[in-house]
């Protein structure tokens, strides 16, 4: 009888050394998690597998997820290097940031792109006079390459209308 109670005794001190080092190790952990969410989330733009991306996280791209707000861009002809350079405190500051960029971008490309359209506009009426002729008289297998051209064709007329 001796035994057992000195073993229970034993299993009881060894339970309570265990919990001895559980409470402060748990009280560690909790303190590193209050301070971990305590910090304030940060949005910054990363290139990952050659696509510009809006990430969020505490320790910039140590704990960094990805920002549903903003697709992903393809960023392999692109100096994306003013965008990741600067780390945002509000997301809609990253998103108005990032909208300015391709604004820019987009004006700056649509400026290249509008005199060579005005050359192809000439020659691309004129094949689409000439596949409506041909459809008309018997020749099939055209529709597609009408509907594209003549696609390209009233939004080329309508881009021109708003300038």
């Amino acid at each position: 009888m001796e035994e057992l109670s000195s073993k229970l005794i034993g299993q009881e001190r060894l339970l309570g050394r265990r919990v001895i080092w559980m409470v402060p190790m748990l009280m560690v952990i909790m303190l590193l998690s209050y301070l971990y969410f305590s910090l304030p989330v940060r949005y910054f733009f990363a290139v990952s597998g050659g696509e510009l991306c809006l990430m969020a996280g505490r320790f910039s791209s140590v704990d960094a997820m990805r920002c549903r707000s903003i697709d992903p861009v393809p960023v392999t002809d692109l100096d994306v290097g003013t965008l990741t350079a600067v780390v945002f405190e509000h997301e809609g500051e990253a998103v108005n940031v990032f909208k300015s960029f391709f604004v820019k971008r987009v004006n700056d490309q649509t400026a290249k792109v509008l005199p060579m359209e005005r050359e192809l506009a000439a020659p691309y009426g004129a094949l689409l006079r000439d596949l409506k002729a041909a459809k008309s008289a018997g020749v099939e297998g055209l529709q597609k390459n009408i509907d594209v051209i003549q696609g390209w064709m009233d939004f080329y007329r309508k881009k021109t209308e708003l300038k």
